[in-house]
């Protein structure tokens, strides 16, 4: 919370229908279809829960907004752990069709690699990155680079450049752009309007684990 979310779903509780924002930004989510409640979260330091999607139609979703259209420098975080891979893309994140130059989206492949898209450009954590235990994911773009962290360790990077607009569709969590939902374990996403420094990071995955 010290750096800001712009948007923060705990994906914490254990009944109802709402993903509550705890940035205090008014992102409300909305739980549907084939989403388990209250499963054991990634932070060994809370008790808070998670949400298990189920690799068929469980999502949460986000309207439009904005702060979650990642435009200029930004930070995506979550941790994730994979129950079973579901094919072809399953996605952890998504906001429209990634070809556009202004939508985006997170997804796995069968060898475990996370995959961020967006104007046809495509950038990679490499192999083995979602396993079967919890770990901390963040991306992050400072108008010219694109670097992704696990663990808060830096372990990809490219120099990309994407364009800035807005884009109507709704953020999804547990969803690809393909219709290709996750079946894992996802907790604690966050959207920042800035570019996190990697010494943020190591502390924002210190403090969790």
């Amino acid at each position: 919370m010290a750096d800001s979310p712009t948007a923060y779903w705990r994906l914490g509780e254990t009944s109802g229908t709402s993903a509550a924002d705890s940035s205090g930004h008014g992102h409300t989510g909305s739980y549907a279809n084939g989403v388990t409640l209250g499963v054991p979260g990634a932070l060994s330091s809370d008790l808070n829960k998670a949400a298990r999607f189920d690799g068929t139609n469980g999502e949460v979703s986000a309207s439009d907004s904005p702060d979650l259209r990642l435009n200029g420098s930004w930070t995506i975080e979550f941790w994730a752990r994979q129950i079973s891979f579901v094919g072809p893309a399953p996605g952890i994140l998504d906001k429209g069709t990634p070809g556009n130059s202004t939508d985006y989206c997170i997804t796995a492949d069968a060898n475990g690699a996370l995959t961020f898209a967006r104007s046809n450009k495509q950038v990679s954590t490499g192999n083995g990155a979602l396993t079967s235990s919890y770990r901390y994911f963040a991306i992050t773009y400072d108008g010219s680079r694109v670097r992704w962290y696990i663990n808060g360790t830096l372990t990809a990077t490219a120099a990309v450049t994407f364009p800035s607009g807005g884009s109507p569709h709704q953020f999804l969590i547990g969803k690809g752009p393909g219709h290709d939902n996750a079946h894992d374990d996802i907790d604690e996403v966050a959207l920042y309007a800035s570019a996190l420094s990697t010494s943020r990071i190591a502390a924002h995955y210190a403090a969790a684990s």
